[in-house]
Order: C-alpha cells, then structure tokens, then sequence
C-alpha cells in the first residue's frame, strides 16, 4: 500500500503546481495539458504492457526496486527542469518507472496468497492505489505549506522556489524507499 501511495503522490502532486510552473517556466495551457496527461499518460500505457511481460519472467522485486528508483529520479528531473521540453521528458520518465508497479505487485500478490486470499490482497492493494489518489493531494499540499511557511529557513534550499522545492522533497522518499522494496522476498 505505502508504495502505491508514493506512486500517486508522485504523479499526481505536478497538479497543485501548476500555476507557479506556468508562471516561471512561461508555459501554455496546452503544454501543462501535455505535461499532466500525454508526457506521463502515453508512456504509462504503453509501457505496462513491456513490463508486464518483464513482470512474468524476471524479479518482480526488482523490478518495482528499479521502477520506484526511475519515477522518483523523474520527479527529482521536474523539480529541476529549466524548460518545457526538461519538464516533458521528466513527466515521461516518471510514467514509465510507475508503468512498473501494478504488473509486478499484482504477480507478485499472486505468488504470496493462495487463491482463498487473493481477491482480499489485491483489494488492499488497488485501496492504496486510491488512498494515493487522495494523499498526494494532503501530502503534496502540505509539503507546499510547509516550503511556504519558511520551513527549510535558513537552508542553502531556500533559495529555489517552492514548487522545485516540493517537487524535490516528494520525490527524494522513493530514493530511500526503493530500498526498503529490497527486503521483500522474492517468491519461488
């Protein structure tokens, strides 16, 4: 559950964002369209597929280690996209690391439960899909408040502006978490 919470924490928290992005990097409501469905949609979509075929003949612990490891290095990228275009291939990369995690994590619930208790785990699973729906908006919100309320004062941070900052600061977790993905056994 935790890690499909990071996961839509990260794809959804470009959301609230959306004005201070618009105004810095003088972007059109075309491209923020772009930014938040085509950039992370297409990939995702596509790419699931691929991975899903991974998903069925490799570790499936490593490849939701590698996948939490590519989006939240893809949400560190749009904190620190200059650009459109550096904004764009961020949102991508993004997609295609969470392409990883419902393939892997649904073979991988198939291996742990027996069938009397499949439907049950799969149930918690896609519940932290949508509880992630619902967090990245209270966890990214309130990143947002914290930046703007002064919270890294007094830190060499202070000078970015606070939609790099909280992009930075929901993406830096997935690096820590990957590893804990690394303590989940891979079933025979």
């Amino acid at each position: 559950i935790a890690t499909a919470v990071l996961s839509y924490t990260d794809r959804q928290v470009l959301s609230l964002l959306v004005d201070p992005i618009r105004g810095e990097l003088k972007i059109s409501d075309a491209q923020v369209s772009l930014l938040l469905g085509t950039a992370f949609a297409v990939v995702y979509g596509i790419a699931g597929i691929p991975l899903g075929f991974l998903a069925d003949r490799t570790s499936r612990r490593n490849l939701i280690f590698a996948g939490v490891l590519v989006w939240s290095a893809g949400t560190l990228g749009c904190g620190l996209a200059h650009t459109f275009g550096q904004l764009f291939s961020a949102r991508i990369v993004v997609g295609l690391g969470e392409a990883v995690l419902s393939p892997a994590a649904i073979s991988l619930i198939r291996d742990y439960f027996q069938p009397s208790r499949r439907g049950t785990a799969v149930g918690f699973f896609l519940s932290g899909i949508a509880m992630g729906i619902g967090a990245a908006i209270l966890i990214g919100g309130g990143v947002l408040h914290a930046v703007e309320l002064g919270v890294l004062a007094g830190t060499p941070l202070t000078t970015l502006p606070a939609w790099r900052l909280v992009l930075l600061l929901i993406g830096a977790p997935g690096l820590v978490w990957s590893l804990v993905i690394l303590v989940i056994r891979e079933p025979v």
